[in-house]
């Protein structure tokens, strides 16, 4: 926060031509403190979009009583992932995520699996460093509901894992979908949701946990001499 705030006044400090009209320039820096920081499970979360549509229907089952709407899952307020695995063969067909155990580093928590047997599919394990947490996400969905998701590429504040999925042949088209809420802090980032059918993941989003910014200084500073007040 200080280099921004020293780059800001710099700035300032580089206006010396008189000869201009004068102008009022106005900056604000936000600033935040940990002691006056609300505690996650307190902030309020926002669905920050999602990569793919869940697929809904006026009728719960089919001709052989099988349900046609997808399942949804959500797992929010999940924050501490470790580990996200990833099934596919020509769709994303599932998702698992590890979740890191606050009184056993060693240990790793799963979550379900969200999709249908991973059997004889592509897999692809996606594991973070320790200080490495999700800020984006971003995918190509087909063209139609029932075509899924064809890759999904996580990004995170060290950088991006994927794309993951079918991306190396002919097939990969559809809809580009890029979702980046402005993660700049492990704190923001609220856990994942989505939803999967039958065949597929049909769905995957991000949930935001904005943290809030207070205490905003505004420094005006005139360049040039003052106007001339009207007769």
């Amino acid at each position: 926060m200080k280099s921004e705030l020293n780059c800001m006044t710099s700035l300032l400090g580089s206006t010396q031509d008189k000869s201009n009209l004068i102008y009022v320039l106005s900056y604000s820096v936000f600033l935040s403190s940990p002691e006056t920081m609300v505690p996650a499970s307190s902030r309020e979360m926002i669905r920050a979009g999602s990569v793919g549509t869940r697929a809904t229907y006026d009728e719960p089952y089919d001709e052989n009583w099988e349900e046609t709407a997808d399942t949804e899952w959500d797992e929010k307020g999940r924050t501490m992932i470790s580990h996200i695995y990833v099934s596919y063969k020509h769709f994303i067909t599932s998702i698992q995520f590890g979740y890191l155990n606050s009184e056993d580093d060693e240990a790793l928590t799963l979550s379900t699996e969200f999709g249908p047997s991973n059997e004889g599919h592509s897999f692809r394990a996606v594991i973070l460093k320790e200080d490495e947490y999700v800020t984006g996400l971003s995918g190509v969905h087909g063209y139609r509901v029932h075509d899924g998701i064809k890759s999904l590429t996580f990004h995170t504040n060290c950088g991006k894992h994927g794309p993951i999925g079918r991306v190396n042949d002919d097939s990969v088209v559809g809809l580009k979908i890029d979702i980046d809420p402005g993660i700049r802090d492990r704190r923001e980032f609220g856990g994942f949701f989505g939803s999967y059918s039958k065949d597929n993941l049909s769905s995957i989003g991000i949930y935001v946990s904005p943290i809030a910014r207070y205490d905003m200084v505004a420094k005006r500073e005139n360049i040039g001499p003052p106007p001339k007040k009207a007769l």
